[in-house]
Order: structure tokens, then C-alpha cells, then sequence
């Protein structure tokens, strides 16, 4: 049963840390898309969120290559 737990509490604390990313994301896209004056989306927002966290997944694995 312990393992079952260390990987709930694994699983929770990676979906808790993707929300905080996502909505930190969205509401400073959401403070610039209102100062430029454009109409904002949540898939916009969310699509721009994914790209940077691919990219940053990307940059760790080049490090960990060298």
C-alpha cells in the first residue's frame, strides 16, 4: 500500500505544479493580451504554455546528453 501512496503523492504533486505553470501562464498572457488591447483565449494561452514547457523539457534532456 506505500507504494501506491509515494505514487499518488508523486501524481498529485506533478498535476498541482503543471497547474500553478499553466495558471501563472495564462494570467500574465491575460495581463498582456488586455495592455495590447486583443482579444484573449485560454487556447491560445494554453498552447503558448505547452510550447514552453516542451521546450524547457527539451533543453534539460540536451543537458543531461552532454
Amino acid at each position: 500500500m506505500k507504494a501506491w501512496q509515494k505514487f499518488l503523492g508523486v501524481l498529485l504533486f506533478l498535476i498541482i505544479q503543471y497547474f500553478i505553470s499553466w495558471a501563472f501562464t495564462a494570467g500574465v498572457l491575460w495581463c498582456i493580451f488586455n495592455l495590447l488591447e486583443k482579444p484573449f483565449s485560454f487556447k491560445v494561452a494554453t498552447g503558448i504554455w505547452l510550447a514552453a514547457v516542451l521546450i524547457q523539457w527539451k533543453v534539460i534532456w540536451c543537458q543531461y546528453e552532454k
